[in-house]
């Protein structure tokens, strides 16, 4: 496996990963890129059976829709907390689904994914198991989504829900500038997500560490 490989496989988990920003957002991205809007050198029919839809153009304008619909729900206040807990199963299926498309649709000859994309789909499943490569995508998204979920629901307790508006911006900045990183600067766009999850996996342990002490505290003082 080359040096071309692994960037476009880093690329195509971190692109998988912005699921748990905003779920349908980088779904809405490939689709742009199979129906030819976006330069991402994805083809529509090297896209899996199952998601083949979305290189079609009601593709498109569904996913297009759905993004829509789900930037309007995270402006209002409770319905976005709710959304953020339906969203954390379903962020790591969209973010295993994207990094399947962007990892079976690469070409080398695609622009700009060319410069990481060299080689990758005509490797396939012979060298590259990219299928099992992709399920990686999952994971962190589905570590964003708990992350972002936990930040709206403490910005919704101290803020009364004011910020959650901003937070849900933030949240659609850092998926665009992932993405972007991703087919620009994938180097980067992979050691940004991995210091993203760090840094979210180390402060859960550290609050679950703080409540256990508090726990045992409150038992000894019983």
């Amino acid at each position: 496996m080359g040096e071309f490989d692994l960037l476009a496989i880093g690329a195509a988990v971190v692109i998988g990963a912005t699921s748990g920003l905003r779920v349908t957002l980088p779904l809405l991205i490939v689709s742009l890129a199979a129906n030819g809007i976006l330069p991402l050198g994805v083809a529509p029919e090297s896209l899996p059976d199952g998601m083949a839809w979305m290189g079609t153009s009601y593709g498109a304008w569904a996913l297009g829709g759905a993004y829509a619909l789900e930037r309007a729900i995270y402006f209002v206040p409770i319905l976005d907390n709710v959304t953020d807990w339906i969203g954390i199963p379903l962020a790591p299926v969209a973010g295993t689904g994207v990094a399947v498309a962007m990892l079976g649709s690469l070409s080398s000859d695609a622009a700009p994914m060319a410069s990481v994309g060299s080689g990758l789909a005509s490797s396939g499943t012979d060298t590259v198991p990219w299928v099992v490569i992709a399920l990686v995508a999952g994971i962190p998204a589905l570590v964003l989504q708990v992350g972002t979920t936990a930040l709206r629901l403490v910005a919704s307790v101290f803020s009364f829900g004011c910020f959650n508006s901003v937070v849900s911006i933030l949240e659609d900045v850092a998926a665009l500038v992932l993405i972007a990183l991703a087919v620009f600067f994938a180097v980067l766009a992979i050691a940004l997500l991995i210091v993203i999850v760090a840094l979210i996996v180390s402060l859960a342990f550290k609050l679950n560490a703080r409540r256990r002490a508090r726990s045992r505290a409150q038992s000894g003082s019983a």
